[in-house]
Formats: structure tokens, sequence, C-alpha cells
């Protein structure tokens, strides 16, 4: 690796605070004296907080295509809506599936 490359935080997470903005979540500890289950747990949570934005983004799309100038005007065709509308069923059964234990 380059001298010139920046390390890589891996501790470092995206997450959706409370007002709804992304603030960056740095975790305490080095990768270097964490056990293979804290890691699991770690990538596990930054995925949800990634999964949790992506709701937040698809929501949003959501109720945007179901304002009545949208369907009005036919801005977008009913098929890419039903489209758009089964990201929402995928992402939530995504964040299920990762918050589980």
């Amino acid at each position: 690796m380059s001298d010139r490359m920046p390390k890589l935080n891996r501790n470092a997470s995206m997450v959706l605070n409370s007002s709804g903005y992304n603030s960056l979540n740095v975790m305490e500890n080095s990768d270097e004296d964490a056990s293979p289950l804290k890691l699991f747990s770690r990538a596990r949570q930054a995925m949800n907080s990634v999964f949790q934005e992506f709701n937040y983004i698809i929501t949003e799309i959501n109720n945007f295509i179901d304002l009545p100038e949208v369907l009005e005007n036919n801005l977008i065709d009913e098929k890419e809506i039903q489209n758009l509308k089964t990201y929402k069923e995928k992402c939530d059964g995504l964040m299920k599936m990762i918050t589980r234990d």
C-alpha cells in the first residue's frame, strides 16, 4: 500500500439521526483489538444504518409518486410506480433479516 494513501477507517459509518439528517458515527475501538463477533456486530450495525437511510429515501419517493399531481398528470408510468413500491417491501425485509438475533 502506498504511503500517500490514507488509512481506511472501517469503524466509521453514516447514520440517520433523529432529525432525518446523516451524521458520521465513529466507533471507539480499533479493528486490531476487536473479536470476530464484535466486527460482525459492527458490520451488521453499519448495514442496518445504510438500509435505514435507503428506507427513508424510498419512503420519500413513494410519498412523491402518491401525490395527486403526479398521478393525475401521468408523470410516471404505472408499471414503474409499482416497481418503485416493491423496493420498500424488499428493504423492509432486508432490515428485518439484519436486525434479528
